[in-house]
């Protein structure tokens, strides 16, 4: 039986075509969730930040939580947003960039929030800074910090929430987590997510991003080529 090709398939077309990055991030995001339901029960939480297990140096946790996500309405959600500014930023920064500085956003907000997780919870014990319930994971962080640096670097003076009303621009992110905190969402979590995407705008990250030589030089790497020539693959 011969292998359908990709261009003849409307629904896998429209897959691949999707820039390298971003459709991993939401297929291993996607693939996380549907394994915790039916080989690793609790995959999600094995993934998730949570400060306690952080101090215990579960450190993967902090460069996995970013895919980790426990709901199915989350894994949704989150690849909703995520899709809409991350192929933005794929386009521009290439695909192995994309991917270090969506990793990089990651863990600097989660040990941003280990830390004050770990600080806050002596003063306010009946928070649960530390219980499983406030484990810090999913797309939503990431989203944040790189919608910072988008609205920071925006030259519109507003930004429309849904047709309803127009927000300053500079301060779109952080109408969003107020928003959305009023909501339920965990604020501690998406505040520290809003300080690595100013972090970065400010510089402050710059001492750990490779040069744009040092991603050329990888994607030249044979090694990789598997990875280079893969569809939706975008250079630096």
């Amino acid at each position: 039986m011969s292998t359908p090709d990709p261009a003849e398939d409307g629904v896998v077309a429209t897959y691949y075509k999707a820039p390298l990055a971003s459709r991993a991030v939401c297929s291993i995001t996607a693939f996380v969730y549907l394994a915790s339901l039916i080989l690793v029960p609790g995959l999600p939480y094995g993934m998730m930040c949570c400060p306690l297990k952080v101090a215990q140096l579960q450190v993967w946790r902090l460069i996995l939580a970013p895919l980790a996500t426990p709901s199915l309405i989350g894994v949704l959600i989150g690849i909703f947003v995520f899709v809409q500014i991350g192929f933005m930023f794929e386009r521009k920064y290439g695909s192995l960039g994309f991917a270090y500085l969506f990793f990089l956003f990651g863990a600097v907000a989660n040990v941003l929030f280990s830390v004050a997780a770990i600080l806050l919870a002596p003063m306010a014990p009946g928070a649960g800074f530390l219980s499983q319930a406030s484990c810090a994971g999913g797309l939503w962080g990431s989203m944040l910090a790189f919608l910072v640096v988008q609205t920071q670097r925006s030259t519109q003076p507003t930004t429309s929430f849904w047709g309803m009303c127009n927000i300053p621009t500079k301060l779109y992110p952080l109408f969003l987590v107020v928003l959305f905190s009023l909501l339920g969402s965990p604020i501690l979590e998406n505040l520290c997510a809003l300080l690595a995407g100013y972090l970065f705008h400010h510089g402050y990250l710059s001492r750990f991003l490779p040069k744009g030589s040092t991603f050329t030089s990888w994607e030249a790497n044979p090694n990789l080529n598997m990875l280079t020539s893969a569809p939706g693959y975008l250079t630096w």
